[in-house]
């Protein structure tokens, strides 16, 4: 029996430790923040053509973007890489630029890692405005008001004591 409880709690604790120590978590864009295109040099992606997930590296404690890029635009950033090293690259969401790393060694299979002293905050942006939208969540439950007769039967008796 105490076996079967022991298992039964690492098993718990396990399950409960999973998403937590993840390096990587997806993230969706909330209503109101607008969505954004990546670019990097003169290479323009849109958002539904990648995916963007919040990074964070538990032993120095820094945030990053990780951006998959879909096959077509990963040949294609292969080949700009190939052609840029020791060359800085822009990296851009719409007009703005958020980094320019240089490049060390051709990116062959599309993923890249934009780190270099991203907040927490600032990094999950970047990474909601390439994500698709948030689903529509439902208006909140409210309780529907009771019919007259019985909010009457629940009210306190406002006549006075007999003495």
């Amino acid at each position: 029996m105490r076996l079967r409880l022991a298992l039964f709690c690492s098993f718990l604790l396990a399950a409960c430790q999973g998403p937590a120590h993840e390096p990587y978590a997806e993230l969706c864009r909330p209503a109101g923040l607008d969505e954004v295109s990546l670019h990097i040099a003169e290479m323009e992606v849109a958002p539904h053509r990648l995916s963007a997930r919040l990074h964070h590296d538990e032993a120095t404690g820094a945030y990053g973007v990780a951006i998959q890029l879909q096959q077509a635009d990963a040949a294609r950033l292969a080949q700009m890489t190939r052609e840029r090293l020791g060359e800085p690259l822009d990296i851009a969401l719409g007009e703005k630029v958020v980094t320019s790393p240089v490049v060390q060694t051709p990116i062959l299979d599309g993923s890249i890692l934009m780190t270099g002293g991203f907040t927490r905050v600032r990094a999950e942006t970047i990474v909601q405005r390439l994500s698709p939208p948030c689903p529509e969540t439902q208006p909140p439950v409210v309780a529907p008001e009771p019919p007259p007769e019985e909010a009457a039967e629940t009210e306190p008796d406002s006549r006075p004591a007999p003495s």
